[in-house]
């Protein structure tokens, strides 16, 4: 499931765009609430993206802290789907294969991930949070715990396919071509697009 060879073509920008649409649509599918996605240019001129999670309606005596540390606890599997969707998305577009994600440190089924997470603590991506995660719901079983949302997430991309990339090339023409610049895609029209796929 993990491998350790990067490709280059993760950093093109029609990439990112497929990437942050497959968090979205796979939250979206989940029941989550996307606010917005950004994108924007960094200095080095590459293109970066970000989904903003929209949150609920509080519950009664519940403050966004508390719902927050709840939903985290009631939807580890969601999110770990939506962490891995990002890149199988990408994985889709570029037409590379989807047994696997891109991790940039060895990763086996025996490793003990309480000696090696503790050294990317401040790292920010999405493999790193899915290791995390997967060790917090499953301990020693992480491994399986983790590959299962993986096919889980290949599906979901799979069967939601259509409707993603429709929205992704919707998007390209407009993306932000200087640095400093950027676009905000609406959690509305993410949710749009999502809707007509459940209902074309």
């Amino acid at each position: 499931m993990f491998s350790q060879h990067y490709n280059p073509a993760f950093e093109l920008d029609e990439t990112v765009v497929y990437h942050e649409l497959g968090h979205a649509f796979v939250w979206l599918n989940d029941g989550g609430i996307v606010d917005q996605i950004r994108f924007w240019r960094t200095p080095e001129n590459l293109l970066a993206g970000g989904m903003k999670q929209g949150l609920p309606p509080l519950s009664p005596g519940e403050t966004q802290d508390t719902q927050l540390e709840r939903m985290w606890i009631e939807n580890r599997a969601e999110y770990v789907r939506r962490l891995l969707a990002g890149e199988l998305a990408a994985r889709s577009h570029l037409n590379l294969p989807d047994d696997e994600v891109w991790c940039d440190f060895h990763v086996t089924r025996d490793i003990d991930l309480m000696l090696i997470l503790p050294r990317f603590e401040n790292e920010s991506s999405d493999i790193v949070k899915a290791l995390h995660i997967a060790h917090e719901a499953a301990g020693d079983d992480w491994h399986t715990w983790i590959s299962d949302r993986h096919i889980e997430a290949r599906l979901l991309v799979q069967r939601l396919w259509r409707g993603l990339s429709a929205l992704a090339r919707d998007i390209l023409p407009d993306l932000p071509l200087q640095p400093g610049r950027q676009l905000v895609i609406p959690g509305i029209r993410v949710s749009a697009a999502f809707q007509h796929v459940q209902h074309p």
